[in-house]
């Protein structure tokens, strides 16, 4: 057998320090891991506010048009453009994150205007900056009518 004392080896256990040293380094190289993995998940933030207004937009625009025809009902004064687009009412009325204004035009004057929610969006879609909506246009040429649509969004997604 051969004399262990030469080798590092005493009675009790290895006296060198390599395999502290190697102990710490992959404690840190799995700590660091660990660290990045958490940094990466938590630090991102979801803004699906464009997204929203799109979304809006385009069930607007189902709502008034029928194979690029004017629906029949929404020049009728009870037409409820909410209902209609399957929109919640409340999410509107209640101090809420959304806005939508649908005017419907024909040969440049207006026919029909609908506009909900919190009004001041309007303006705000005009100016830059943090925590202002997020704003979407869109103009449609149906027959001999122009539906313009303007929606915004400030329902901020939360983070991941």
């Amino acid at each position: 057998m051969k004399n262990r004392t030469k080798l590092g080896w005493n009675k009790k256990a290895y006296s060198g320090l390599a395999d502290i040293v190697v102990f710490i380094v992959v404690a840190l190289i799995i700590w660091l891991g660990i660290f990045a993995g958490f940094w990466i998940f938590y630090s991102v933030e979801t803004d699906v506010r464009i997204e929203e207004a799109r979304i809006i937009g385009g069930r607007l625009v189902s709502a008034v048009a029928e194979r690029g025809e004017l629906n029949n009902g929404v020049l009728l004064e009870e037409f409820d453009i909410l209902k209609s687009s399957g929109l919640n009412k409340d999410l509107f009325y209640n101090g809420g994150d959304y806005y939508i204004s649908l005017g419907v035009f024909k040969d440049g004057e207006i026919v029909k205007d609908f506009e909900e929610g919190t009004l001041d969006f309007r303006v705000k879609c005009e100016l830059k900056g943090e925590g202002l909506p997020k704003c979407y246009s869109k103009s449609v040429q149906l027959e001999d009518y122009e539906i313009e649509i303007l929606t915004a969004s400030n329902q901020m997604g939360g983070r991941l």
